[in-house]
């Protein structure tokens, strides 16, 4: 079942995916409806689950499940992977490549291989200061105090000076 995403409680359960370029206005529209075309049948054995989706910063996409009404399972977790490979392949967007780092810089979100980053041949504008993404957090409430994080905070940081 398909809710805004400002209706999921803080509480609720959270997977974000780095696209590997940025989605245009047109593409996160498409994206957005094919999510929630996705979400509105998600089921877990049998249960709908109630959750929802959004486009942050050009580049990440939220899918957001609140686990008050129903509890994800694997298959449904499965499903909504295989829901967002399917979509990017549609819209040739890899959100699965996790050799790349994002980094916000000047309200833009600048991207550099992993490789990079740990042979320290990065730009001199990324200083332990710089905002990273904790694409790993696990809930909603995190994507306000935990999602953007200074590179000083994180693993990181001892590739930066």
């Amino acid at each position: 079942m398909w809710i805004s995403f400002d209706e999921l409680p803080e509480s609720a359960r959270v997977w974000i995916y780095q696209a590997n370029r940025e989605i245009d206005a047109s593409t996160e529209l498409e994206i957005l409806k094919s999510l929630q075309d996705f979400i509105q049948d998600w089921a877990a054995h049998g249960s709908p689950l109630r959750g929802s989706a959004r486009v942050y910063h050009k580049r990440f996409v939220v899918v957001g499940l609140d686990e008050s009404y129903n509890a994800v399972s694997g298959c449904s977790t499965d499903a909504s992977v295989n829901a967002i490979k399917a979509i990017g392949a549609v819209h040739q967007i890899d959100f699965f490549d996790r050799t790349q780092l994002a980094f916000l810089m000047d309200g833009q979100i600048k991207v550099y291989p992993l490789a990079n980053v740990r042979n320290k041949e990065v730009p001199g504008d990324i200083s332990p200061d710089t905002i990273t993404f904790n694409n790993l957090i696990q809930v909603k409430a995190d994507l306000d105090n935990a999602w953007k994080q200074p590179v000083r905070e994180t693993w990181l940081a001892r590739y930066v000076s």
